[in-house]
């Protein structure tokens, strides 16, 4: 299987990490589905076209975010549609790759995208004692912004993955062993 560089880092990270029996739930359908539909996955991609291309084994929930990138500075919480059955499941580790984010690192760029403001959320929501919460792309601007205030203050521990372009994934994790 052919994975970007950002992919084999996480995978090669995770593969000693999860049981068969975790309940992971991975925000988007990409090239690395193919290695999380071997475990309890569910997958919520916004993109049709996605879920067709990747077609991942395990359940897909398509589900269409209310917002866009260029809001994320005013986007009102309680106003952020969250996928159906989500927050009611105990979720080993959630992993944030979709939907399309919006902005590069250290810039404003012309993009247009969803932004990840809800899924980001959305893996708040789902924080327990001890699940795992991956945030990719974690170099860019509302990624970070908005891990660092609904993820991060809520874990011991967060390591930053980073592969040879600088683009960085991190996970935030309580368990002292996880590592």
């Amino acid at each position: 299987m052919n994975f970007n560089s950002q992919s084999d880092l996480l995978l090669n990270f995770m593969s000693s990490r999860i049981n068969k029996d975790d309940q992971i739930l991975i925000f988007g359908c990409g090239y690395d589905s193919r290695f999380w539909e071997n475990y309890n996955s569910t997958f919520v991609e916004s993109s049709k076209e996605w879920i067709q291309k990747i077609n991942p084994k395990g359940n897909v929930i398509h589900h269409i975010y209310n917002h866009s990138a260029s809001e994320h500075l005013d986007i009102d919480i309680k106003n952020i549609n969250i996928p159906d059955n989500i927050i009611d499941k105990e979720w080993n580790i959630v992993f944030v790759d979709a939907p399309l984010g919006g902005y590069e690192t250290n810039k404003m760029s012309t993009n247009t995208g969803t932004g990840r403001m809800g899924s980001i959320y959305t893996a708040h929501l789902c924080i327990r004692e001890n699940n795992v919460i991956i945030v990719d792309d974690y170099n860019r601007i509302i990624e970070r912004i908005w891990a660092d205030k609904y993820i991060k203050p809520y874990y011991k521990y967060q390591k930053v993955l980073k592969d040879h372009e600088n683009k960085e994934m991190a996970i935030f994790y309580n368990n002292d062993n996880f590592i």
